[in-house]
């Protein structure tokens, strides 16, 4: 690679995460991630936890975050992953919130969410204890079907993790403008599947 100036190099290496796109089931695996764009995707039908301890199972198990749903196309995505519909007691867990303010709900980063994705008369706030919390519905009942509800935060409830491609920034001084080598070594174990060419990319900038 030839380089212009005497400045620091900044090259990042994105490696997308490869997934195992496995059939979908009435039971969904725990271990099944799916990809869509720059990001993967766990939809996690068989571990119940609160709120609380599903953002820490996320990022502790997985270095991930509840999703965040924020357009139709990531919306329908996950919808396929709950279709046919499971029983109607499945309400996955997303990474939203009006914790802080009532009826202003945000995303786990704080912005706020401008998206609508929620099922008819929803978030109404309505039942025992503050409903504060959104989750994603596989249930069919008042066409509930992939669209969100506020739920206590408490409750367990069943969860989607989301994680980014995996960036690798390094940063190589050069004393003096000309040419660099560059050598890019990754160890990386993804569901034992192999990298090929169109998952590494390479910016210099």
């Amino acid at each position: 690679m030839k380089f212009a100036s005497e400045e620091t190099v900044f090259v990042t290496i994105a490696i997308a995460a490869i997934v195992s796109l496995q059939g979908v089931t009435s039971q969904t695996s725990s271990s099944e991630w799916h990809r869509l764009d720059d990001a993967v995707y766990l939809v996690d039908g068989i571990t119940r936890v609160r709120y609380d301890e599903a953002q820490s199972l996320c990022q502790d198990l997985y270095g991930a975050n509840l999703a965040r749903v924020d357009s139709d196309k990531i919306q329908d995505f996950l919808t396929t992953f709950i279709s046919p519909p499971l029983e109607d007691t499945r309400c996955f867990s997303i990474g939203c919130d009006d914790s802080e303010v009532e009826g202003q709900f945000r995303w786990l980063d704080g912005t706020p969410v401008i998206y609508d994705g929620w099922a008819r008369r929803q978030p109404d706030n309505n039942g025992p204890g503050d409903q504060d919390c959104a989750c994603l519905w596989s249930s069919t009942v008042n066409y509930r079907h992939g669209r969100w509800d506020d739920a206590v935060c408490s409750l367990d409830r069943y969860l989607i993790c989301q994680k980014g491609i995996y960036n690798f920034r390094l940063t190589i001084p050069r004393p003096n403008p000309g040419f660099a080598n560059v050598y890019c070594a990754v160890d990386v174990d993804i569901q034992g599947e192999a990298l090929s060419p169109d998952d590494v990319r390479v910016s210099i900038g």
